[in-house]
């Protein structure tokens, strides 16, 4: 077969066998094996049975519509099976990571639990999805076979089969996941093994599968592989165009950025000119308002030094008045003193005039009376 890496023959397939949508069991955290999230596919089925997978499986999927994911386990016959928890997220599943050991030294058991195991026609029946819709099946868990087996006759509806298996020189053959088996199975499908690619694990590898379109007689490998060549070709012309296309687009999508990043700046600094503005106009008004209000402030205060200055010359003329009418107070209260003793030493006279005069009185009484009393001893006298 041509020189091609696995990544080159899926794309090879991708235009020979265009992906009407993909079923992937064992999707782990994301998309595995094939960059199918970037194919524009409208339609995914999604499959993990370890949890914590599944959680990170399930928010990568939310930028896709139309992709529907299933937490659940999936084998050849429905009903209760032992789930391995492996020490690498990866490699839990329906193996024992312990049988692995001879092939993957580091790998251990971290645990195990009693799951549901579904068959995988019978989980698309469950989501009401039909067969036919899916064209792709990649299946990233062990045993392979066995999950595949269980899509039953969907198998027909099957242009491409990804796989992961174990190769024969491992010895572990009877785990039923090796390529030998895989090869007899999807034969009787009609399915041609194309490529096998050995994982970082040896004696683990990636197998693609693709649907004879035409028996082996009609068709040369020399043939097949110019088929994939001009496939290829295609791919990469298609490629190119698409990232010539995407350039554009981005470069597009740059300049539109730039011109609305420009506006947004041309509106940012037009509103921070018209806020600027605002701003002088709000200055000017408080300077105006300002430069108002100190001029009434100095007003207000020549208008109180000169009221206090008034009420200071007031207050010197009260003071004034105040010492001149102490003054007259005192003088009058002087006078006044003078004229009570005068009037105390007149009264006093007064009364020493009227003693006198009442004793002049009482003296000229005494003469009235003793003249009187000679007056009649003389007459009696005379009588005698």
């Amino acid at each position: 077969m041509m020189n091609c890496s696995f990544e080159s023959w899926i794309n090879h397939l991708r235009q020979l066998f265009e992906p009407r949508g993909v079923v992937h069991v064992g999707a782990g955290g994301g998309p595995s094996m094939v960059p199918y999230q970037d194919w524009g596919i409208e339609q995914a089925f999604l499959i993990e049975a370890d949890d914590r997978n599944y959680a990170a499986l399930k928010s990568q999927t939310n930028a896709h519509p139309g992709w529907l994911t299933a937490h659940a386990v999936v084998d050849l016959v429905n009903g209760e099976k032992e789930f391995f928890a492996a020490s690498h997220g990866g490699e839990s599943g329906l193996i024992d990571p312990d049988l692995l050991i001879p092939i993957w030294r580091n790998l251990r058991k971290t645990g195990t639990r009693a799951s549901a195991a579904t068959r995988l026609d019978q989980l698309l029946d469950d989501r009401k999805l039909c067969c036919a819709s899916f064209n792709w099946l990649i299946v990233a868990c062990l045993p392979a076979i066995r999950i595949i087996e269980s899509l039953g006759q969907g198998i027909e509806n099957l242009d491409v089969v990804v796989a992961r298996v174990i190769l024969p020189q491992s010895g572990l053959g009877e785990l039923e996941a090796g390529l030998s088996e895989l090869n007899i199975f999807l034969d009787k499908h009609g399915f041609r093994c194309l490529y096998i690619e050995e994982t970082r694990t040896p004696l683990i590898a990636h197998v693609i599968y693709v649907r004879n379109m035409v028996l082996p007689s009609q068709i040369s490998e020399q043939e097949f592989e110019e088929q994939a060549r001009l496939a290829g070709d295609r791919l990469k012309e298609l490629e190119q165009l698409k990232q010539a296309k995407g350039a554009a687009e981005k470069a597009a999508g740059e300049r539109a950025q730039q011109l609305e990043e420009a506006n947004k700046a041309k509106e940012e600094q037009a509103r921070l000119a018209g806020d600027r503005l605002k701003e002088l106009e709000q200055l000017k008004q408080a300077k105006g308002a300002a430069e108002k209000a100190a001029g009434e402030r100095a007003q207000q205060l020549e208008e109180a030094n000169k009221a206090k200055e008034e009420q200071a010359r007031l207050a010197g003329d009260r003071l004034k008045e105040l010492e001149q009418l102490k003054q007259a107070k005192g003088a009058a209260e002087k006078a006044a003193g003078e004229r009570a003793q005068q009037l105390e030493e007149a009264n006093k006279a007064k009364e020493e005039q009227a003693r006198l005069a009442g004793d002049r009185l009482k003296e000229l009484e005494q003469l009235k009376q003793a003249k009187g009393a000679a007056e009649k001893a003389a007459g009696e006298r005379a009588q005698q």
